[in-house]
C-alpha cells in the first residue's frame, strides 16, 4: 500500500502520465487502445480522456470509443485481479460479526439487488469516479470474470463514445 501511494506521488511529481500519453497519440489506433489502458484509475483517467479526445478529431468515434473500451476493459481486469484478493479479506472479516454477515447475506442474495449493483458499478464506471469504487461493488457480488469484463467493457465502450462525442466540435 504504501509503495502504490509513493509511485502515484512520484507520477503525480514528475508529470510521467502525461507526457507518455503525449507520446502515445502519435501512435494512432495503438495510442488509442494504450490511453484506455489508462483511463481506469482516478490518477490517470484526466490525461487518458484528454489523449482520446485528442486522437478522436482524425478517428471514427465508434473506433475511438471500441479500442479505449478495450484498453480500459483490460488495464480494468490487471487492477481488479491484483486487489481482487485484499477486498476478499476485508468482506471476510466484515462476515465475522454475525449480525452484519446474515443481513448482507440476505442483501446480496436477492436477485434485484444483484443486478442494481451492477447497474450502480456502470454508473460508476461511466462517471468521471475512479473505478476502484465499481471494483468493490463487483467483489461483493463475486461476480464471474466474464460478466466483470462485459460490465467493464460496455461501461468503459460508453463513457468513452460519451466523452468524445460532448468533446467535440458539432
Amino acid at each position: 500500500m504504501l509503495l502504490s501511494v509513493v509511485v502515484s506521488l512520484l507520477l503525480i511529481q514528475t508529470h510521467a502520465i502525461p507526457l507518455l500519453l503525449q507520446k502515445v497519440a502519435g501512435l494512432k489506433l495503438l495510442g488509442i487502445f494504450i490511453a484506455g489502458l489508462f483511463f481506469t484509475s482516478g490518477l490517470t483517467l484526466a490525461p487518458a480522456g484528454v489523449t482520446l479526445v485528442q486522437l478522436s478529431h482524425n478517428t471514427p468515434l465508434w473506433l475511438v470509443a471500441l479500442l479505449g473500451a478495450l484498453g480500459a476493459m483490460i488495464g480494468d481486469a490487471l487492477v481488479f485481479q491484483a486487489v481482487r484478493g485484499e477486498m476478499n479479506e476485508h468482506i471476510k472479516v466484515l462476515m465475522q460479526h454475525k449480525k452484519k454477515r446474515s443481513r448482507l447475506q440476505k442483501l446480496f442474495q436477492m436477485r434485484s439487488m444483484r443486478w442494481l449493483s451492477f447497474i450502480v458499478a456502470g454508473c460508476i464506471i461511466i462517471s468521471p469516479l475512479p473505478d476502484e469504487i465499481a471494483f468493490g461493488i463487483l467483489g461483493l457480488e463475486k461476480a464471474r470474470s466474464t460478466t466483470f469484463l462485459a460490465i467493464y467493457f460496455f461501461f468503459n465502450f460508453m463513457g468513452i463514445a460519451l466523452l468524445v462525442h460532448f468533446a467535440l466540435p458539432h
